[in-house]
C-alpha cells in the first residue's frame, strides 16, 4: 500500500474543480441567506397571534421560504462539505438532483455558473452576509429590526446576494481562493498556499466568460 508524504496533501488545482459542486454551494449560500434573513429582520419572531395581521403578501413569502428554504440549503451546504442532515434531507436531495438535470443543459449551465464564484467562496460570502444583516439590522447599524416584511427581507437577500455574485467573481479573477478559505486551506494543510493566480488565464468560470462578454 503506497502513503503519501505531507508534501503531497494540499487542495486540488483551479482545473480539477467541479463546477457544479461550486454552484450547489452558491445556492446554497443563497437559500441560507434568504431563510436567516426573515429572522435577522425580526419577521420570523411574530406572534402567532398578530401574523395574521401583516400583509398577505409577508404571510405568503415567509410561507414558502418556511416550506422550501429553511433547513433545506443547510442540509445541501452541509451535505457538500462532507456531512448532511438527517432532517429534510430528501428535499435537499431533490433540489441538488433538479440543478444536476438543469446542469446538462447549455442554457442553464450558462446561467447557473453565474453562482459558481460565490460557491468557491461560501465561507467567505457566509460571514459576510452575517456582517452585513447585522449591520442593517441591529441598533449599532440602520437599526431596521421589526421593521420589514417578509417579502422586503427576501428582496433584501437577494440584493445581498447578487452583489456578492459581482465580487466574488471579480475576486476570483485574481485570486485562488477567499480570503477565509485561504486561511482555512493552510490551516488544514499546514502549509502556505498562494492567494494570488500566478496566472489571471489559468482558469475562467462561466460567471466570468458572461460578465466580459455582457459588460
Amino acid at each position: 500500500m503506497t502513503t503519501m508524504s505531507k508534501s503531497e496533501i494540499g487542495p486540488i488545482s483551479l482545473k480539477e474543480r467541479i463546477d457544479l459542486v461550486d454552484v450547489l454551494r452558491g445556492l446554497a449560500v443563497c437559500g441560507i441567506l434568504i431563510g436567516n434573513m426573515q429572522w435577522f429582520s425580526g419577521y420570523g419572531m411574530v406572534p402567532p397571534a398578530l401574523a395574521g395581521q401583516v400583509p398577505l403578501v409577508d404571510q405568503i413569502t415567509h410561507f414558502l421560504v418556511h416550506f422550501f428554504v429553511e433547513g433545506k440549503f443547510y442540509s445541501i451546504f452541509s451535505f457538500l462539505f462532507g456531512f448532511g442532515f438527517a432532517l429534510q434531507i430528501a428535499l435537499a436531495l431533490g433540489i441538488i438532483a433538479l440543478v444536476a438535470t438543469l446542469w446538462q443543459k447549455a442554457a442553464w449551465k450558462r446561467a447557473l455558473g453565474l453562482v459558481a464564484p460565490v460557491g468557491r467562496m461560501a465561507l467567505t460570502n457566509y460571514l459576510l452576509q452575517t456582517v452585513v444583516c447585522v449591520i442593517i439590522f441591529y441598533g449599532y447599524g440602520f437599526g431596521q429590526f421589526g421593521k420589514v416584511g417578509a417579502m422586503t427581507a427576501t428582496l433584501i437577500a437577494l440584493a445581498i446576494f447578487l452583489v456578492q455574485i459581482l465580487i466574488s467573481t471579480a475576486w476570483l479573477k485574481f485570486f485562488n481562493y477567499g480570503p477565509m478559505e485561504w486561511i482555512w486551506r493552510q490551516l488544514t494543510y499546514g502549509q502556505r498556499l498562494d492567494l494570488r493566480l500566478a496566472d489571471n488565464g489559468q482558469r475562467t468560470t462561466d460567471s466570468a466568460k458572461w460578465l466580459t462578454d455582457n459588460c
